[in-house]
């Protein structure tokens, strides 16, 4: 694969709505045609950033170092790739048992640095925590490298299961799916029915709700874990297209819950033969909510609509503690308003602009949340949702969430973030925040295009 050109100098931000999301000139992994002359991807992608599931693979499990960067090959037979134009891979990433507090970062092997300049794909707060996270990745020679950064020596366990690929242009092995970013809509809440209880599975119907096509092959939904009730344990939950079997153990999971703790995961689900998805819980009795964000769907034309584009390396574009951004949290039942039309406009390929563009995989953290009150609970949750026309906002609370939040840890989810238009841009998300104030972090590895 040909590295493209690197990122020029960030353009520095004008004005804002609230925060005023910064210019990035952003270059994105090149597509190219096997074959084929690099040239000619600038005008035609081909198959390009279509997606491919995978049977969840488990690629790397050892423990790694504090303060080290750990090489990991991503590109096996083993994980069903066996194809050679691999443009970015789907991980769910997970370290377990850490030390201290810190975060690590992805990025392709031989980039300027991992999760350079400043990204971050996973935070941890307290000594053995057990934190996932999804991430499209784009790779370079098959590898990855991770960076775990601690205020702890020692070293903890790193976990890397791969559930997907993204091609760069070859129909040598079929087409894959097109990604379409929807409106989040919750199609789950086991709090107003029953929870998951151990051992058992619970399935949910998808496709045909929620904008979900259906001939959508898998679904893109944030799962929440709420392990709130008396009873809870110690468990974790697995998102997939058939039911666990009885007596067996899943290979993976998307996420990971204590007790007491609410915590949502972002997840690629494949769907059965009749358009669910099913969520399997380990122990205890869980409540869930699944919000759905996108569906991929396969597409036999060759329009640019729903062509994931992973970027070279991943791109801080918003932090709300930076002197860019005025240094202020978003406060207690506010939303605001991001434009990201400099960063849209920015990405190129090849030196040509990739276009127009629906919607952006990033990864949202939460940091330094403060509470309006003492006497209020220590938690908000953020939301994540298109812009509403006229620049206006629902009057009320945002009915989905994107990440949990607890005052004094830092907390990281991936998120499909959709753009909305206004009178005043056409790439504009809105970010709620429901109860005190919280500084975050939009940290982008992907466009999807439109």
């Amino acid at each position: 694969m040909l590295r493209p050109e690197p990122p020029e100098t960030p353009v520095p931000p004008t004005r804002r709505l609230l925060h005023l999301v910064a210019g990035a000139l952003a270059a994105i992994s090149a597509l190219l045609a096997t074959g084929a002359a690099s040239h000619a991807q600038s005008t035609s992608l081909g198959a390009g950033g279509e997606y491919f599931p995978v049977t969840p693979t488990r690629v790397f499990d050892a423990r790694v170092g504090a303060n080290s960067t750990t090489a990991v090959d991503v590109w096996v037979r083993d994980a069903g790739i066996d194809r050679d134009d691999i443009l970015a891979v789907a991980v769910n990433i997970t370290l377990a048992d850490a030390r201290g507090t810190g975060y690590l970062s992805a990025a392709a092997s031989g980039a300027a640095g991992p999760g350079a300049p400043g990204a971050s794909l996973l935070n941890f707060n307290r000594p053995g925590d057990v934190v996932p996270n999804l991430g499209i990745i784009g790779v370079d020679d098959a590898r990855l490298d991770v960076r775990l950064v601690t205020n702890a020596g020692g070293t903890s366990r790193l976990v890397v299961d791969v559930v997907g690929y993204v091609t760069t242009s070859s129909h040598t092995a079929g087409r894959g799916a097109r990604l379409d970013s929807l409106e989040p809509t919750r199609v789950l809440d086991t709090r107003t029915s029953s929870p998951l209880g151990p051992r058992s599975n619970r399935s949910v119907q998808v496709a045909g709700r929620a904008g979900v096509s259906p001939d959508a092959t898998a679904v893109v939904v944030n799962i929440t874990g709420i392990n709130s009730r008396a009873d809870a344990a110690d468990t974790y939950l697995t998102a997939s297209a058939a039911p666990v079997p009885v007596g067996a153990t899943p290979g993976s999971s998307n996420g990971n819950y204590r007790p007491g703790a609410i915590v949502a995961s972002l997840a690629i689900v494949e769907l059965d033969s009749s358009g669910r998805i099913h969520l399997y819980n380990r122990a205890g009795r869980l409540h869930v909510a699944v919000d759905v964000v996108g569906s991929l769907e396969p597409r036999a034309d060759e329009t640019t609509a729903g062509r994931i584009i992973a970027l070279e390396e991943p791109f801080r574009t918003m932090d709300t503690r930076a002197e860019a951004f005025d240094a202020v949290k978003l406060g207690d039942q506010q939303w605001e308003d991001l434009r990201f039309d400099d960063f849209a406009d920015s990405i190129s390929l090849n030196g040509r602009p990739v276009g127009a563009q629906s919607s952006l995989l990033a990864n949202v953290t939460a940091v330094a949340h403060t509470q309006a009150r003492a006497s209020d609970p220590p938690t908000t949750y953020l939301s994540l949702t298109p812009a509403h026309a006229g620049g206006g906002h629902p009057a009320g609370e945002a009915d989905v969430s994107n990440i949990n939040v607890v005052a004094g840890r830092t907390i990281a989810n991936a998120a499909v973030a959709t753009y909305g238009a206004t009178s005043r841009g056409a790439e504009v998300v809105s970010v709620f925040n429901r109860r005190g104030a919280t500084h975050y972090i939009i940290d982008a590895y992907a466009v999807i295009l439109d």
